[in-house]
């Protein structure tokens, strides 16, 4: 459960998510992954 600590740090809360921006962004991480491991 939630407990709220005011010396605690700032988080952020969102909403709504776009999931294709999100999977996109992942495809394009896992594609520089793979390229940087056969290198």
């Amino acid at each position: 459960s939630y407990i709220h600590r005011p010396d605690g740090r700032p988080i952020r809360v969102y909403r709504q998510v776009d999931t294709r921006l999100m999977f996109e962004d992942l495809y394009s991480k896992l594609s520089e992954f793979a390229a940087w491991q056969r290198s």
